[in-house]
């Protein structure tokens, strides 16, 4: 069986789609060297090609489109003027990990991460909630079969999309194995110090946008610093700006706690770990989750987790972790006061979240996958 995996997202591994690409394929040739698999790439004009990751001591082939213009472009036209296949030659699966994959005569198999475009448009620009709806419909509707990361995602395709949910398969994903307890004093001190948390911190970790609802965080931690003046607890938001990053620094600003919350930006993937270890509590308070990994990173470092009651993400923690409505400010201030105060509670949660996370496994999903493919081939 040859399988082509659609790689053009490999840009963006530290993250989302291609965070989830790159584990999959990566355990994929770990578990069966049996099939064959082309990863199909493509890239701009400009210089990518060290920001591949390299699989040819796997013995993998590549196929290697170089187009002009910009990526974002390229993308929204969906491969116009190009025939995919002949590039390729024969294949009997094609896996797209996103929602985009290219026009193809073949059997295709697509990853649906989530359907928050439809469910929450308000969270999205009007450029971006045009190409995920035209697209997204268009792929669900085409595809062979369809992945995707929670039940709860499966049943939105099957209510929002009107998808057969013979055609779906849940598999879920899970955290890197880089995610675990740390004990080292002197690292911990070393990453507050770098990016000024002070010893004592609530942390989200996230992209700053609107549907993590950090809005509602501010408000959440003034709440909780008018009430107990008396905690020393910084909140640290650790992550880049998304769309309408905006309305969470204004936030800041009215929240009169401004000196208190610390926006780190953009932290490097060896230094997330260290300071999730380095933080009290972490909180994740999204509208809505496919999955939700910062919870799963956080409690399989052994933290105590708040986080939403919504979406995937009760799903993902089960009894692990704190869960309340995200809507309630109130109600998420008290569940942070709780985990702050109570010791008992927060060794509790942190000994129950290395327990759940241990039960994702990527090699898991990656076995997962490949019985998909296998099934669709057939």
């Amino acid at each position: 069986m040859k399988v082509v995996f659609d790689a053009r997202c490999f840009f963006g591994v530290k993250t989302g789609v291609g965070y989830y690409a790159y584990n999959i394929i990566k355990n994929l040739l770990e578990i069966d060297r049996e099939d064959e698999f082309t990863l199909f790439y493509g890239m701009a004009l400009r210089p990518y090609r060290g920001l591949l990751p390299d699989f040819s001591s796997k013995g993998v082939d590549t196929v290697l489109y170089r187009f002009p213009g910009r990526v974002f472009d390229f993308v929204i036209d969906r491969f116009p003027s190009i025939k995919i296949d002949r590039l390729i030659g024969e294949y009997d699966v094609f896996h797209s990990p996103s929602f985009l994959p290219p026009p193809l005569k073949g059997k295709t198999v697509i990853t649906v991460h989530d359907l928050a475009h439809r469910l929450y448009p308000g969270f999205f620009t009007e450029e971006m909630n045009r190409l995920l709806v035209r697209h997204l419909e268009n792929a669900a509707a085409e595809a062979s079969h369809i992945i995707t990361i929670s039940e709860n995602t499966k049943k939105d395709l099957i209510e929002v999309m009107n998808i057969d949910p013979d055609k779906i398969t849940v598999i879920y994903v899970a955290a890197s194995e880089i995610y675990r307890p740390v004990d080292d004093a002197d690292r911990l001190k070393e990453v507050r110090m770098k990016y000024g948390t002070g010893r004592s911190f609530i942390g989200f970790f996230g992209t700053i946008e609107p549907r993590k609802n950090l809005v509602g965080l501010v408000e959440a931690f003034r709440i909780l610093k008018s009430r107990r003046p008396d905690l020393p607890h910084r909140l640290v938001i650790a992550g880049q700006k998304g769309w309408k990053y905006e309305e969470v620094f204004t936030a800041i600003v009215d929240s009169s706690f401004e000196d208190q919350i610390v926006v780190t930006g953009y932290v490097p993937e060896e230094d997330q770990p260290l300071l999730m270890n380095a933080a009290d509590v972490v909180v994740y308070p999204s509208f809505y989750e496919g999955f939700g990994m910062p919870p799963l990173e956080a409690m399989a470092c052994g933290r105590p987790v708040v986080t939403s009651n919504t979406s995937s993400l009760p799903e993902v923690v089960g009894d692990a972790a704190l869960t309340v409505d995200p809507h309630d400010t109130e109600g998420l201030s008290t569940a942070m006061e709780r985990v702050l105060t109570d010791e008992v509670l927060s060794k509790e949660l942190g000994q129950k979240g290395i327990a759940r996370a241990s039960r994702f496994s990527w090699r898991d999903a990656a076995v997962k996958t490949l019985e998909v493919y296998k099934e669709t081939a057939r």
